[in-house]
């Protein structure tokens, strides 16, 4: 998963290219972020 203030389609489309499996613009909404490690078979510990 990625994190980044960047949010235009390039750098996005280069995140996936380089095998990103999700990527989420900063400043990050917790739900946003929890639905995110969930699709991506992440689940936190709390």
């Amino acid at each position: 998963m990625m994190v980044s203030a960047l949010d235009d389609p390039k750098n996005i489309v280069t995140a996936f290219k380089g095998l990103c499996d999700a990527y989420v613009v900063k400043l990050v909404d917790k739900a946003a972020m929890l639905k995110k490690l969930k699709e991506i078979g992440c689940t936190p510990t709390r």
